[in-house]
């Protein structure tokens, strides 16, 4: 259940208790992915791990294809936005026809 970071040859091993952190852009250009923090789940071989996102954005939130936003190249193909239940889009990450089907987004694997 390690988190890894390829493109930094990191693998960090979940704790109870413990945190990770990270930014996904450059400190030097905040508008500006940085690739190194690209990262995936890798599987739970004993055990279960739980986990919980928090995402903190730079300014207001608003789709990626809004912003005219670049896909990062290990996200895979880039999918049309698709309307939720409630009319609303999920910006084309395809999570609304996931979670429609009662899943979730699972991260990608390396």
């Amino acid at each position: 259940g390690e988190t890894a970071f390829p493109n930094l040859d990191i693998k960090v091993k979940p704790e109870k208790g413990a945190v990770l952190i990270w930014p996904s852009v450059q400190d030097s250009d905040p508008t500006a992915l940085d690739l190194r923090t690209e990262h995936a789940a890798l599987p739970v071989l004993r055990g279960t791990k739980f986990s919980a996102n928090l995402w903190v954005w730079l300014g207001p939130h608003m789709p990626a294809h809004q912003l005219n936003c670049v896909q990062s190249p290990l996200a895979g193909p880039a999918k049309a936005a698709a309307k939720r239940p409630d009319g609303t889009e999920d910006g084309g990450t395809g999570a609304a026809d996931v979670a429609d089907q009662g899943g979730h987004v699972a991260d990608r694997e390396l």
